[in-house]
């Protein structure tokens, strides 16, 4: 259970124990799009990361999130858009044995984003490079 703050409400120690029993069962891409203005793109951009979950399944065995990602570039003036990157990707998980709701709060919350955010980095440097402008790095950073 979450607690008055929010807080999920698990010890570090009954997180481990119940992650011997889950296994990710994949990670794919379901839906996307990009927008790109290369009239507006200015040597000193302002990038924008926001990163959401949608919990879609969180029963005793299964587990199964929407990790959604947006990236915006904005001109030096943050006036002018130049680019924008919206990607879901859709995790599955599965435990041998039944864990608790709360250890599916945290894999959410704390191990959705270290699994995500790496294909939505590598999915931005390859579609930016793709689009005839600079490839976009998005720095390493847990959402």
């Amino acid at each position: 259970m979450e607690n008055e703050n929010n807080q999920i409400d698990i010890s570090p120690e009954e997180f481990r124990e119940q992650k011997e029993f889950v296994e990710l069962n994949e990670i794919y891409f379901q839906a996307g799009d990009w927008y790109v203005n290369r009239e507006n793109l200015v040597q000193n951009t302002n990038i924008k990361l926001n990163y959401e979950i949608e919990c879609l399944k969180r029963e005793k065995k299964q587990f199964k999130c929407r990790a959604k990602f947006k990236l915006q570039g904005m001109s030096e003036n943050k006036d002018e858009k130049f680019i924008e990157i919206n990607c879901n990707l859709m995790v599955e998980a599965f435990a041998k044995k039944e864990v608790s709701e709360n250890f599916w709060k945290a894999y959410e919350e704390m191990t959705v984003p270290i699994l995500t955010v790496p294909y939505f980095r590598e999915h931005v440097f390859s579609l930016t490079g793709k689009m005839g402008i600079p490839p976009i790095r998005v720095p390493h950073w847990t959402p």
